[in-house]
């Protein structure tokens, strides 16, 4: 067994599935991994799942007894409690990080927003390493962020900044997630096929077979001029909320990832330009948008830099 002086064990508590990582931090690098499905159920369940992996996990492995987790839905200040996660319905006012350590002796958690422990990953591994301030998005089912300054994790009065996915972007004050978040993003498509005689390959969908990001993304690449479209009016959203960030915070560098960030320049090169077009005179040459660089990985990696400190 290696030693447990580098070696760190990451959770990562999705909507569908529970990935579990060992992260060698010396080589920045998984050395072991394993995944489980989210139970739909209380949350007691999936305590019991996670438990029994981590029991497992430590039979194999010399694992520091300090473990990280990040897990989608508000955050208490204290970071012990998970509100409200919108993809795990059972879930209201969890103390995940009591039930985990009481069902797992000998183990200490830490424990964190899934967007901010990706935003701890990209900050010291990444696409942002050695940025001093930076914003995090994470374009997924919904759309979470992370706001990173002075070098740490900003976290707000409560414990709950970063929820740009909840900014309203039109006058009926609909959030920016129902335009760009995965499901939302191809069922607003459907909808405006539905109410238009615009002519796309994707009204094969409007019979009922499911489309996602990534049937709009084959028909963009395909040309695709309504499916191109899609994708121009949800960057520009995205662009615009950038840039009143950056009038806001005075922060110029955003780190973009998640599934719908896939879809590349369709996305980029609209939000870029629509981001660049917005902010104050001064702030035009300092504005970046990156694409992560950690992908899948950075919430297990960013959960074990997380319980290392």
């Amino acid at each position: 067994m290696q030693s447990s002086n580098q070696l760190y064990l990451g959770i990562d508590v999705g909507g569908t599935s529970i990935k579990f990582g060992v992260v060698d931090l010396s080589t920045r690098s998984i050395v072991s991994r394993s995944s489980k499905p989210t139970p739909i159920a209380p949350p007691e369940e999936t305590v019991r799942i996670i438990s029994q992996e981590i029991a497992a996990i430590r039979k194999a492995s010399a694992i520091n007894s300090t473990i990280g987790v990040g897990a989608p839905g508000a955050m208490n200040l204290e970071r012990t409690v998970v509100r409200n996660p919108p993809n795990l319905p059972d879930w209201h006012e969890v103390p995940l990080k009591k039930m985990i350590e009481e069902k797992s002796p000998g183990i200490r958690v830490e424990l964190d927003n899934d967007a901010k422990v990706a935003t701890l990953a990209e900050a010291k591994w990444g696409a942002a390493e050695g940025l001093e301030h930076f914003i995090m998005l994470t374009l997924g089912t919904g759309v979470g962020g992370g706001i990173y300054t002075n070098g740490k994790i900003f976290r707000g009065a409560s414990g709950g900044a970063g929820e740009f996915g909840q900014m309203g972007v039109d006058n009926k004050g609909r959030p920016l997630e129902q335009y760009i978040g995965q499901r939302f993003l191809a069922n607003r498509a459907l909808e405006i096929l539905r109410h238009s005689s615009t002519q796309s390959t994707l009204r094969k969908f409007l019979d009922g077979e499911e489309c996602d990001p990534k049937e709009i993304f084959d028909a963009a690449e395909a040309g695709d001029a309504f499916a191109i479209s899609v994708f121009r009016d949800a960057g520009e959203l995205l662009g615009l909320c950038c840039a009143n960030v950056t009038k806001l915070l005075d922060i110029y560098i955003y780190v973009i990832g998640g599934g719908v960030a896939r879809a590349g320049d369709l996305i980029f090169t609209p939000a870029f330009r629509t981001f660049r077009n917005n902010v104050m005179p001064h702030q035009v040459s300092s504005v970046e948008i990156r694409p992560a660089k950690l992908g899948n990985d950075a919430g297990i990696l960013g959960a074990a830099l997380l319980a290392a400190g």
